[in-house]
């Protein structure tokens, strides 16, 4: 149980801290702002009984391009069955963004990439609903991508 001295240091510490960016979007600490991976999209909510996988689904208009959130270069590219395309992207810092349910790739694996470049489109032809995910993972564990980019 806390005492009223350490009661009272939380409340000084919460009020002090509430605007504080490092706090707030840990990103802002490393000096890195990611941009959203889609213009217009709509983040689907995880039904009830589901919590945080890996990585959010996002819902867009037919053809939206799907960019980079930031400078980097393309680690992986695959195809799945079920999953369509994939592309993975390492950044600095140890970040890696992960983007799949994709058609129209501009990259290759290897090729370096900035902020907001153009990688593929949100694939239209299998996934009738055009909703893509979006991943993003720091030292090999995956983040909610929320936590970390505006959408």
């Amino acid at each position: 149980v806390a005492t009223d001295r350490e009661k009272e240091f939380i409340k000084q510490f919460d009020e002090k801290e509430k605007f504080n960016l490092s706090i707030l979007t840990p990103l802002a600490a490393e000096g890195i702002v990611f941009s959203t991976p889609v213009q217009g999209g709509v983040i689907l909510p995880y039904p009830d009984n589901y919590s945080f996988n890996n990585g959010i689904n996002i819902q867009t208009p037919k053809s939206t391009p799907v960019s980079a959130i930031y400078d980097g270069t393309v680690i992986d590219k695959y195809y799945g069955i079920e999953s369509g395309l994939s592309i993975a992207i390492q950044h600095p810092n140890g970040f890696i963004s992960k983007y799949t349910g994709l058609s129209a790739p501009f990259i290759s694996k290897g090729d370096k990439v900035t902020a907001g470049q153009r990688i593929a489109s949100v694939d239209e032809s299998e996934n009738k609903l055009n909703i893509f995910t979006f991943e993003l993972w720091h030292e090999g564990l995956p983040v909610n991508p929320k936590e970390y980019i505006t959408f």
